[in-house]
């Protein structure tokens, strides 16, 4: 009786914070990474010769600052203009 006890206090302890990390850091890491991604294989070549793959891989650890990372170095007025665009 008491195991059943302790296991149901535990999956109620930890299940809100797995719903909490789900939606604060997966979801948005996801989506930063897939647009990262449809972003860099549209724009090839990326500054420094660098993989859409790995701007996705970053965006999804790092998140929102992966995704400001990726915007100043490909979408901002920082950017030099290639004479082909």
């Amino acid at each position: 009786m008491e195991a059943e006890s302790l296991a149901s206090q535990m999956f109620i302890s930890w299940a809100p914070m797995s719903v909490y990390w789900l939606i604060w850091f997966i979801i948005p890491g996801a989506a930063a990474a897939y647009y990262a991604y449809q972003d860099g294989v549209k724009r090839m070549p990326l500054a420094m010769g660098v993989h859409p793959g790995w701007w996705a891989l970053f965006c999804f650890i790092s998140g929102a600052w992966g995704l400001l990372a990726y915007w100043v170095m490909h979408h901002s007025s920082l950017v030099k203009v290639n004479s082909g665009e």
